[in-house]
């Protein structure tokens, strides 16, 4: 279906001029460039693990040590939008491991009077390493 659509493509003109044809060459290569990354990165080229494999070891992590667990995530304000460290079990409360953005202290207090039967972490997915370390709470103001 793509290639039927590229060779429409290709017929597209702009008064006399040919137009379409060029940019179904450059689809065409961009397609490819994304094929090629996405085979490099599948084939472990990439040194650095993708942030939800970090998640997931994490995960595995905390479920081996047993119990119930509340991970809290602290971004920078440079974090890139579209790794979402956030995200839980339909049944949150029942979830061995729940995660929840890091917010201000009186929030947070709620947040771990709520789920006081629970080990309570911190992870900061921008730094270099990434590990959840206990959490420690802020002194409400």
């Amino acid at each position: 279906m793509i290639m039927r659509a590229l060779r429409h493509v290709g017929r597209w003109r702009v008064g006399r001029v040919r137009m379409g044809r060029t940019l179904a060459q450059a689809i065409y290569v961009a397609m490819l460039g994304t094929l090629a990354l996405g085979w490099l990165r599948g084939a472990g080229v990439d040194p650095k693990p993708s942030w939800h494999n970090v998640r997931a070891r994490i995960v595995a992590d905390l479920a081996r040590t047993g119990g119930k667990h509340l991970v809290l995530v602290r971004y920078t304000p440079e974090h890139f939008v579209h790794a979402e460290w956030v995200y839980n079990a339909a049944d949150i409360d029942a979830a061995p491991v729940v995660w929840a953005d890091e917010m201000d202290a009186a929030a947070n207090a709620r947040l771990l009077e709520h789920f006081k039967d629970r080990r309570v972490w911190l992870v900061e997915p921008d730094r270099a390493e990434v590990r959840a370390v206990p959490y420690v709470a802020l002194a409400a103001p």
